[in-house]
Parts: C-alpha cells; sequence; structure tokens
C-alpha cells in the first residue's frame, strides 16, 4: 500500500523559527528517512478534557489541508541571511529588513572575506538541508546568486531523493563513528601536521597555545572539570595521529582524560616565560597527547592559565567554539557542579568526514580539476637560498606593528576596488618574495578553511586546506604601483578561491608535478588571520591574554 507520511508538528514563540528553518535544522542532524516531509506550525497543541493531545483533531487539521507557513522563498530568505552578514560586516544591527539595501551588493564590495561567504552559505546548508559550494558563491557573491544556487541544489536534491532515501533504509550510505577501521585517512593541513610530526617529533611550531592572565577566584577543580567535559565532547582532542598506509586519524585512542597541571615551582623568574615553556613541551600526538592545559598560581586570587593543542586538532575556528563552550562548561561547574548541557552534540570525526566529502556535483570538481592544470602546469619552484652547514637551531620571527590609520586607509582602498584587504596584502607580499628573490614567477599557498556544512562549523579540529596562487609575472617597472600589481593579482586569486572544492591533494595528482624533497606547488605561504583570538569568560574572574609571539614555522 501506500508507504508512511512523516509529518512534524510544533509550536514555538520563536518568529524565526519557520518550518523551512526547522526542517533544514533537522536534516543536519538526522538521517534522511528520519526528517519529515513538511512541519506544520500551530498555535498550539489541540487538547482533550484530560489534558493530553487530542490526535483526532490533530490528524484531522493535518487532513482538511496544511496548517503551516510555507517555507520562505529562496530569494526572500536568502536575502535576510545576507543582509544579517553584511550588517554584521560593517559592525551595525543585524535587521532584516535591511535586505533591500544590499540586495545587488557583491559581499566582498562590502568587506567580506571567504570565512564570511562560508558562514553565510553554512546558514543556507542549515536551512535549506543542501549544500551550496561556497566556490561556486564566490564566483557572484550576490544574493541574487546565492538564491540561484540554492534553487538549483534543491532541485539536484529532489532528484536524488528517492535513491538516497532508499539506501538510508536500509542502513547504507551513513557514516558509523564507531567504524574507524584502520582509520580515518586525513587530507589538508591535517595530513601536512601528521607528516611533520614524523620528521620534526615534538616541534612547537606547530603547537597552538594561548596564555590569559586571571584575576579572581579561580576554582581549580571546576576548571579541571570543565576542561575534561570538553575533552570528552570533541573527538579530535583525544585522538591517534600518526603514519599507516597514509597519514590516519584514529579516534578514541587518546587518553581517557587530561590532567589540569599547577605548576607551583616555576622554573623561570618570568612566570610567562615559565608557563609558555612548559606549555610547549612536546606533544605525542601518535599516541593521542594531542594536548595540555596548566595554571601558575601568581599570588592570592591571580594566576596565569594557559592551553596549547597541536595544530592537527586544532585551528583558528576551533579556538574560538573551544574558548565559548570552555565559558559554559566552567560556569555550569562551578554553578551546579555538573557538566554543561549544550544545545547540540558535538560531531565525531567520521560524521564532518561524511559531511564534508560527497558533495558538489562531480562534474563541477572534473572542471575545477582541469582549470587548476591548466593554472599550474609547468609552476617552478621557489629558488630559496641554500645553506651548505646544518639548519639553525632557532628560526626567525618578524613582528612590527601597522597603524590603525594604515589598517583603515587600507580597507576604504580595498572597497573601493570591490575587494577586501586580502587581495591587495598577498599581491604585496608576492611582490616582495620576487624583488627578494629576482623570482617573477612561483605559486603562493594560501590556507582556506573547510567548514562548509553545520557540524563543521562547531567541531572543534584543524578543517583547513591550501590553494595555490599564481599571480602572472608582471613588468618589472610596475614595482612602485600597488594598484598595478593588485589589480594583476585579482583574475588569480578569485580563480583559487572560486575553484578550492576540490582538495590539494587532488590537485597535485591532478597536475602531477616533479617529485622533489620541496613542498609540490607552492614553497611559501601567505595567511592572513581574520578570525580574532577570544578568551574565555570564567566567572567571577576577569580574563586578559597574553599577547605572545607564536613559535616559527
Amino acid at each position: 500500500g501506500e508507504g508512511l507520511r512523516l509529518v512534524l508538528c510544533y509550536a514555538s514563540t520563536d518568529p524565526a523559527l519557520t518550518p523551512g528553518e526547522l526542517t533544514g535544522q533537522l536534516r543536519a542532524v538526522l538521517p534522511s528517512y528520519c526528517v519529515p516531509e513538511r512541519a506544520v506550525r500551530l498555535d498550539a497543541f489541540p487538547l482533550t478534557a484530560n489534558g493530553k493531545v487530542d490526535r483526532r483533531v490533530l490528524t484531522a487539521s493535518l487532513t482538511d489541508g496544511p496548517a503551516t507557513e510555507a517555507a520562505p522563498a529562496a530569494g526572500e530568505l536568502v536575502a535576510t541571511m545576507f543582509s544579517e552578514v553584511a550588517c554584521r560586516i560593517a559592525g551595525g544591527p543585524q535587521e532584516p529588513s535591511a535586505a533591500g539595501t544590499v540586495s545587488g551588493a557583491s559581499l566582498v564590495a562590502l568587506g567580506g572575506t571567504s570565512l564570511d561567504a562560508m558562514r553565510l552559505c553554512a546558514r543556507v546548508t542549515a536551512a535549506y538541508g543542501v549544500r551550496v559550494p561556497v566556490g561556486r558563491f564566490l564566483q557572484e557573491p550576490t544574493p541574487a546568486r546565492l538564491a540561484t544556487l540554492v534553487t538549483e541544489a534543491l532541485a539536484d536534491a529532489e532528484g536524488q531523493r528517492v535513491g538516497a532515501d532508499q539506501e538510508a533504509g536500509t542502513g547504507h550510505g551513513q557514516a558509523d563513528p564507531d567504524d574507524a577501521g584502520s582509520g580515518l585517512p586525513l587530507t589538508g593541513m591535517r595530513a601536512h601536521f601528521t607528516l611533520a610530526e614524523e620528521f620534526d617529533p615534538g616541534s612547537p611550531s606547530v603547537h597552538c597555545h594561548r596564555i590569559w592572565r586571571v584575576a579572581g577566584p579561580l576554582d581549580l577543580k571546576a576548571l579541571d572539570r570543565a576542561l575534561n567535559d570538553l575533552h570528552q565532547r570533541h573527538e579530535a582532542l583525544r585522538t591517534a595521529y600518526r603514519l599507516a598506509d597514509g597519514p590516519v586519524a584514529l579516534p578514541g585512542r587518546g587518553p581517557a582524560r587530561i590532567e589540569l597541571e599547577v605548576l607551583t615551582s616555576p622554573t623561570q623568574e618570568d612566570l610567562v616565560s615559565s608557563l609558555e615553556t612548559h606549555l610547549l613541551r612536546p606533544l605525542r600526538v601518535q599516541n593521542g597527547r594531542v594536548w595540555r592545559a596548566a595554571v601558575v598560581p601568581d599570588g592570592p586570587d591571580r594566576a596565569l592559565f594557559g592551553v596549547t593543542v597541536h595544530h592537527v586538532a586544532f585551528d583558528g575556528w576551533a579556538e574560538a567554539v573551544f574558548t565559548e563552550e570552555l565559558s559554559t562548561a566552567y560556569r555550569s561547574r562551578l554553578r551546579h557542579g555538573e557538566a554543561a548541557r549544550f544545545a547540540h552534540r558535538a560531531p565525531v570525526l567520521a560524521q564532518v568526514v561524511a559531511e564534508q566529502s560527497g558533495t558538489g556535483d562531480p562534474a563541477e570538481r572534473r572542471r575545477q580539476l582541469e582549470r587548476w592544470r591548466a593554472v599550474l602546469d609547468g609552476v617552478p619552484e621557489l629558488s630559496l637560498p641554500r645553506t651548505s652547514g646544518p639548519p639553525a637551531g632557532e628560526q626567525a620571527t618578524v613582528s612590527f606593528p601597522v597603524a590603525p590609520e594604515t589598517v583603515c586607509a587600507l580597507e576604504r582602498w580595498s572597497r573601493g576596488l570591490g575587494n577586501s584587504p586580502f587581495l591587495p596584502l598577498l599581491a604585496g607580499y608576492h611582490h616582495c618574495v620576487r624583488q627578494v628573490l629576482g623570482q617573477a614567477d612561483f605559486a603562493v599557498g594560501v590556507p582556506v578553511a573547510r567548514r562548509w556544512g553545520p557540524l563543521a562549523q562547531r567541531a572543534v579540529s584543524c578543517l583547513v586546506d591550501v590553494v595555490c596562487v599564481r599571480i602572472p609575472p608582471g613588468p618589472a617597472d610596475e614595482a612602485r604601483s600597488l594598484a598595478a600589481v593588485t589589480a594583476r593579482a585579482r583574475e588569480a586569486v578569485r580563480q583559487a578561491l572560486a575553484d578550492q572544492d576540490v582538495t590539494f591533494a587532488e590537485v597535485v595528482a591532478a597536475v602531477a608535478p616533479p617529485r622533489t624533497d620541496r613542498s609540490p606547488l607552492y614553497q611559501t605561504l601567505f595567511a592572513l588571520q581574520s578570525v580574532a583570538g577570544a578568551s574565555p569568560v570564567l566567572e567571577l574572574c576577569s580574563v586578559e591574554a597574553v599577547d605572545r609571539p607564536s613559535p616559527a614555522a
């Protein structure tokens, strides 16, 4: 007979929780056969005289007609999301009514970055349950283009729904978090950091560490338990990373808990340096020892608190997730003596891998690889000076401040070009390397976040890959013109960001450069960290970040 239809009825006082938004959220966390065909919003549930839900009346109301608000059209909802992101970029209030003011604007022209584009696409994924590739959106980052991409993705998803439901109904095609087998294959920078640990074990250059000054009655027992709540919540923090047939992650192979170490006898007079030295001791990621935390008391109600996490399990985005959740976990432990109840379960690594893989149009991925082959074919290695003796024991870090008025002027100038400051900064870096080394043709690696879905966005892990930017050589006499250098770099940057759906490993395999003892395709990296460092909120205490240079890579 006819199959059962799954309908969800709900009542909510939140006007933003539309049926389309709710079903989109469910698609992000449930297998397709568990997602209701439609959601029906009610003012209240019909009740019997005994105060129970009157199923007869409820069923009749569904049969008589859909008592539900239709999900907003793609153009309407996308424009609202776009406007909210644009308002956040501008630092203003997030007013949906402002959507019309940016209806024809480019996200990049408004000052947005590729991370802002990724956040917007992730919101679309949560609302509609379909993925819009960031690269395709960046080709034309406007609300109209995004709405078109959503409509196309919904049409593709509808065409695949029957086959996907049949596969899901038999239990196939879904990631099993407990089935790691011989390990989850690693790609992107996680693979790079795993290999780096094999060749240079214990190097502090791949440690992400933060130190904060804490003033107030810091409860060390509550802090220790809050840290372990996060250790249990995020699988990446208790996973072993090692080489098998290739770089793999072995979930659950790390320690069951970590210990908040209290340094009562610092080894150096400078407490910050003493704590930093302790934090940057070697981590053994092959055995799942991925992170550590320590405290140095500094008088009554004063302390230094620090955390270091191996880069294989951490990045700038993960830092913001970690500090926000640590704040929640500490507050719950301090107030109630129990673990915090988060709104969502943290995804396990297999779920993130499943979300990131198997998406995107195969034909489009093939086209991207063809474009990468054309762009990077024959790119020469960067000719760096070589020393005859052993490598230096320490590597140099050069730091310098940039005046606020210079930053503001660069932002204004970039917006005038319809771009973010990333473009002229990358172009300037490329030009400086050219001037110093006397080499005009080479590629620059640029890290890009791969957090396209709602699960990836709330995961503590390293979800970063690299794209290569090969800026065509220009005339030597343009050395004094940043505008000319930037104009030459514009198309190369646009192509690289638009074609980021394929991984760097896939690009290397497609281009097949000659194998040497150096990194393939690029030998210099440019990173613009646009995610500000976060500090945890530790209740009853004030917390201030200690600015320390990162160890040189």
